[in-house]
């Protein structure tokens, strides 16, 4: 529930209460978390329970954060492309508060949306990491983190990048199994594929070609080895 908030239009059920384009006021300024899937309602119970006043933003009404009592839902066009900079700047016009309201992402693509576009937003909302947002956003690629931890003294595990067959072939050599794969995008078609042989990997690379490229590295159990016993 939004702690301290007058809303100027009646809730009078779930439909109304997730639809209909609300004033807030309110004494403290709000959350906005954006995304109600399970780590979404997980902030949004936590930051209630703090007693922070939240509002939620998602497109899919069925999503488990869309029911919560926690929080004031309201149902946008798009949470991950542009058209979520023009949703949130139609809230902001809509809320009446003594500062400017928090943001909570729930996935990468959303980042890199604001991160991209911080400046249309930045005098209206606070964002966490919106000051290292170019440190930031190069990381949400995979195939950067490698780099960045040489760059910065950090162990990486061995990793090769497949983007065709000839590399599948390369990467069960120098990796072996079993193996970890995953695609190098953020929210690509899969979030991550386990071949235990040659044939399976080689599978998945033809299945899966529009999401190459993959990253490919050896399994937690061997990651373990490499990283703690061998250290």
């Amino acid at each position: 529930m939004l702690q301290g908030a007058v809303l100027h239009q009646a809730q009078s059920g779930s439909n109304e209460k997730k639809c209909t384009r609300k004033h807030y006021r309110l004494q403290s300024p709000p959350a906005i978390v954006i995304g109600t899937c399970a780590h979404g309602l997980a902030l949004i119970h936590a930051l209630s329970n703090a007693g922070v006043s939240v509002i939620s933003l998602d497109t899919n009404p069925t999503l488990p954060g869309t029911r919560t009592r926690f929080s004031c839902v309201e149902l946008i066009p798009d949470i991950n492309g542009p058209a979520l900079l023009d949703a949130l700047l139609d809230l902001h016009a809509r809320i009446e508060a003594p500062d400017k309201p928090v943001l909570f992402l729930n996935n990468d693509r959303m980042v890199r949306t604001l991160g991209v576009h911080w400046h249309r937003l930045a005098d209206k909302f606070h964002l966490s990491w919106s000051a290292c947002a170019n440190t930031l956003l190069p990381l949400l690629e995979k195939d950067s983190l490698e780099l960045r931890c040489q760059q910065t003294g950090l162990r990486y595990p061995e990793t090769c990048l497949i983007h065709n067959d000839m590399d599948a072939r390369t990467a069960v050599t120098i990796i072996g199994f079993p193996m970890i794969i995953k695609p190098v995008r953020p929210l690509g078609g899969f979030k991550t594929f386990l071949p235990t042989n040659a044939d399976e990997l080689l599978r998945w690379t033809e299945i899966h070609q529009p999401d190459l490229p993959f990253r490919a590295c050896a399994s937690i159990p061997a990651m373990i080895e490499q990283f703690i016993f061998q250290r």
